[in-house]
């Protein structure tokens, strides 16, 4: 899947933006994020309180290999886009549960 195609499918999101970060996207609504996509593969975010309905419709927690082992996210994938679609308000609500992003910091003149 690509970023256009995720955006798409996502397109209920209120304000949906998105930008590049680590080889994949961060997708964003209302200036918070609240999904990924990751090798074509869109994860929702999870947290406490959604974590436990995504396990219970089959969704499998994001993790990646470090230097340390293996190392889980707090981002969902689903089997298919109906299941990932029926998340979207416990995307968009784990989103809005967390804290808001810190300002950046202006870059020091030189």
């Amino acid at each position: 899947m690509t970023i256009e195609e995720a955006a798409t499918l996502l397109s209920d999101a209120p304000n949906l933006t998105h930008r590049a970060m680590f080889g994949g996207y961060g997708i964003y609504t209302n200036g918070r994020m609240f999904a990924i996509l990751d090798d074509g593969v869109p994860y929702l975010k999870g947290d406490a309180i959604s974590a436990a309905v995504y396990e219970g419709d089959g969704g499998e927690q994001f993790s990646y290999m470090s230097k340390d082992g293996p190392m889980q996210m707090k981002y969902w994938r689903f089997r298919d886009d109906e299941t990932l679609l029926s998340h979207l308000q416990d995307a968009l609500d784990t989103a809005a549960r967390a804290p808001a992003p810190k300002p950046k910091k202006p870059k020091a003149k030189k």
